[in-house]
């Protein structure tokens, strides 16, 4: 049985909730799967106070830590290309001074 087995007077089929609901789902999928979880993240939570949504919604649980876990990830990415550009820097100094 499929959502669309009530039809009207008019042999029409009859969108329900659920169809909106499916439909829904599948626009949110499509916005959010290019995203990276911390900006799937936001999007979420600005949805949930846009929308006034309320309880708790125990995924973004996860997806927080998750977000944090990328958050730190970039932080480190971007520390260790400063550190190794910093490395390169100092060994090109020290050159120089060597041969002055």
């Amino acid at each position: 049985m499929t959502n669309h087995d009530t039809v009207n007077r008019f042999n029409q089929p009859v969108v329900t909730d659920i169809d909106r609901e499916v439909t829904a789902m599948g626009s949110v999928l499509a916005a959010l799967q290019p995203l990276t979880q911390a900006s799937r993240l936001r999007v979420l939570r600005w949805a949930a106070e846009a929308y006034d949504v309320r309880g708790p919604i125990p995924a973004l649980v996860g997806a927080q830590r998750i977000a944090a876990v990328d958050d730190l990830t970039d932080r480190v990415e971007l520390l260790t290309h400063q550190v190794e550009t910093l490395g390169r820097d100092v060994a090109s100094l020290t050159e120089r001074v060597a041969h002055e």
